[in-house]
């Protein structure tokens, strides 16, 4: 396509961004690329494991994963599509903190040894554009009206442009987006991978060496036994959003045990974001724990 003049985008990592120019071994005026402000990238082979493992969970083969999913509002809400035994497809729509394969990502323990010493993680980009979250846009912008597109419960963009090429194709498509003029500072701040790679943690070692060992579910295991809680309790009925006044969503997942397994139909057992109330027909207390679930319990 290239050869033929036609217009390509590619996106992807920095280094796959890097790889492709160096491929090329020239430049293409109809070559516009984007890279992602990227943490790393843990192994294909781990995250296939984790697919198998959940599909399994879930009751079925998963067919679909996004990562990102922004129908419960932006952070890492997973939604897997999976083909369940003589039902047809179904979707499950989880905090990805709930999961061991996303919990460990986050933290970064999972990632290949050369991403803790990226050199494309800098002010310095190697795309035309460049393409993140734009962490705690309502911090850097308290009077920000969100009436007027930008909201943190829908999920915030930050778009870098690196290259004339780059400004010229976000002209011809500004009208798409709802977009204002910020400052690199002010999305590095929320960003450390725009300055420098993710921390190496020595828990890395220890996870991958069980993982090598004894598998994913075992990793699985692991994170279920090792994540500690640290619970806030909240009332029933009280609109989340007055727990995080910048809008940002809260990483919870509405999650019955012991008793209450009897009615939880009587609850909206959904991820849930700033913008969201709990539902509940019965007084309680719900904790909001850093592993992403909320469990509710008698009072």
């Amino acid at each position: 396509d290239l050869i033929q003049g036609k217009v390509v985008l590619f996106s992807g990592t920095p280094c796959q961004i890097a790889g492709l120019i160096k491929y090329l071994k020239k430049e293409y005026n109809n070559l516009i690329t984007i890279d992602i402000i990227c943490h790393g990238v843990p192994s294909k082979r781990l995250f296939q494991d984790f697919i198998e493992f959940h599909g399994k969970k879930l009751g079925g083969k998963i067919t679909e994963f996004y990562f990102r999913d922004k129908t419960k509002g932006q952070g890492m809400i997973t939604r897997s599509v999976y083909l369940g035994e003589g039902h047809g497809f179904k979707e499950k729509v989880l905090m990805g903190g709930c999961t061991a394969y996303i919990h460990f990502f986050s933290k970064s323990y999972t990632y290949r040894e050369n991403c803790y010493s990226c050199p494309f993680a800098s002010e310095e980009r190697v795309g035309d554009l460049t393409v993140g979250d734009f962490w705690g846009f309502h911090e850097e912008y308290p009077s920000y009206d969100v009436k007027q597109g930008l909201s943190n419960g829908k999920g915030i963009s930050c778009l870098l442009v690196n290259t004339d090429k780059g400004n010229n194709a976000l002209e011809q498509c500004e009208d798409q987006f709802v977009l204002m003029t910020s400052d690199f500072e002010k999305v590095a701040k929320h960003n450390d991978q725009l300055y420098s790679p993710s921390k190496y943690s020595p828990k890395r070692e220890e996870i991958l060496k069980l993982y090598k060992e004894k598998g994913y579910e075992a990793v699985d295991q692991y994170f279920h036994k090792t994540c500690k809680k640290d619970i806030v309790k909240v009332p029933f009925g009280l609109c989340l959003n007055q727990l995080s006044p910048q809008g940002n969503p809260l990483p919870c997942n509405l999650k019955i045990i012991g008793e209450w397994n009897k009615i939880e139909n009587r609850i909206n057992i959904e991820p849930i974001t700033s913008e969201s109330k709990l539902k509940c027909t019965f007084g309680g207390i719900i904790e909001l724990v850093n592993i992403n679930e909320i469990s509710a319990k008698s009072t």
